[in-house]
Parts: C-alpha cells; sequence; structure tokens
C-alpha cells in the first residue's frame, strides 16, 4: 500500500503490504478483470477488504496500448477498485540482486524507484491510472514495436 505525505520541500513515500495477499497478474487477467462481468465482479468483491496488486514496468508498458473503451474500464478499475492498494515492483531482476547484495533493503530491494517517482510526480493520490496515462504509445513507438515483432518472427521462422 502507498502512503504519501507532502510538504514544500519533500515528498515522503512508505511503501507497505498491509493487505495479503500480495497479487502479480499477467495482462490477460487484467484485461479480464477490468471487464464488467462475474469474474471482475468476484475480484472486485474479493479486493474491498484484502489484497494488493504488485504492478511492474512491463504490466504499464503492456497496458499503455489501451484504447478507448477498453483504456477507460482499465483506468476506472486501477481508479476505483486497486485505488492505493497497489505496490510498484522492479522488473528487472539484476538491479534487484544488486540491490540486495549492496545490502538495501529499505523498503524492500524489489520495489521500482521510477514508478515510485513517476506516480509521486504529480500531485493528488498515487494511482496507477496516473501512470497509464505516461505510458501511452506514440505512433513512432507502435512503429519500433511493430519492427521488432517482425523481427523476432523472421528469426524464430
Amino acid at each position: 500500500m502507498l502512503k504519501v505525505t507532502r510538504s514544500e520541500k519533500q515528498i515522503d513515500v512508505h511503501v507497505g503490504t498491509e493487505r495479503r495477499p500480495l497479487i502479480y497478474l499477467d495482462q490477460c487477467a487484467l484485461y479480464e478483470l477490468c471487464k464488467h462481468n462475474a469474474v471482475g465482479d468476484r475480484f472486485k468483491e474479493f479486493f474491498k477488504t484484502r489484497g494488493e496488486l504488485l504492478l511492474s514496468s512491463i504490466n504499464l508498458f503492456e497496458l499503455g496500448q489501451l484504447q478507448g473503451d477498453s483504456l477507460v474500464r482499465a483506468k476506472e478499475f486501477l481508479d476505483e477498485t486497486i485505488g492505493l492498494a497497489w505496490i510498484p515492483i522492479e522488473f528487472d531482476c539484476s538491479l534487484v540482486i544488486a540491490r540486495e547484495l549492496e545490502s538495501k533493503f529499505s523498503p524492500s530491494p524489489a520495489i521500482c524507484t521510477s514508478l515510485l517517482e513517476d506516480v509521486c510526480a504529480s500531485t493528488g493520490e498515487p494511482t496507477m491510472s496516473k501512470l497509464l496515462d505516461a505510458a501511452r504509445h506514440s505512433g513512432d513507438d507502435k512503429a519500433v514495436f511493430a519492427f521488432a515483432k517482425g523481427e523476432m518472427k523472421r528469426q524464430i521462422d
């Protein structure tokens, strides 16, 4: 759970795991839970009192591809269902290992500091939908991704 305290000169962020279980969802599961269906409703009811969502930069990268109604549903889900009950985790395991070797355990070597900085850079509550806006892909980004996918397919073939 994120708790942010702001003063004129400083932003203090506390990251704690107060609501168990900690939940990491693959994109297909996140998309499904964002929909207005029985599975999404069941998760939303569960999440009212339990659980914290672990979110990585890869989640944001993939969520940044959403458009239209899918984007609206994802933002609604992130703000209304998840709210502040989320923890930004580092996707790059080499960074986590380096932090562990350097004995950097506070708050945790697995916390993604760049996601924390990004979400705290704006005013108000540190909700994930703010990160989602920044993760939107430009036309140039999409062209690079399409080329990379095509090149990967070529090499596999």
